[in-house]
């Protein structure tokens, strides 16, 4: 169900679309926003109201990619190294082409079972050389999608 209200001198309208919580600033008058709000019923009666705002449907790879050239620039040389290694060798091997919103909690902890199984030098990895994998994947993820 959606409302009106207004905040300061502004009125906005209140509603939600595939469960996304909207507000949107319609102007000074209150006219605006009760026309608005009749416009938003009536496509949403008629199944046409959508996310107005962009669809994030970036896979894994392609943000590992830009999450390295961003966010790589304010580490140290031995850090992007290593971040670049554990994104290249592992964590898009396993999570590849996969939608961002698809990947679970559940495939994390898949990923960072497969890696404890992981022999580098006839030995078992340490627990915080997984952990700084599941790190890098977690942050990927949650800047994409805007957590």
């Amino acid at each position: 169900m959606a409302r009106i209200f207004k905040r300061g001198k502004k009125w906005y309208v209140d509603y939600r679309v595939n469960g996304r919580r909207i507000w949107k600033s319609v102007g000074t008058r209150k006219e605006l926003a009760e026309d608005y709000l009749k416009d938003l019923e009536g496509k949403r009666v008629r199944g046409e109201l959508m996310d107005i705002r962009e669809v994030k449907t970036a896979n894994f790879d392609d943000f590992c990619v830009k999450y390295l050239e961003v966010y790589g620039q304010n580490k140290a040389e031995s850090t992007r190294a290593r971040d670049d290694v554990t994104v290249n060798k592992h964590l898009i091997p396993f999570f590849g082409l996969r939608p961002l919103k698809h990947i679970t909690t559940a495939d994390i902890e898949e990923y960072k079972a497969q890696r404890r199984t992981t022999r580098r030098k006839d030995r078992v990895l340490a627990d915080g050389t997984v952990v700084k994998g599941k790190r890098i994947a977690r942050t990927t993820i949650n800047r994409e999608l805007g957590l």
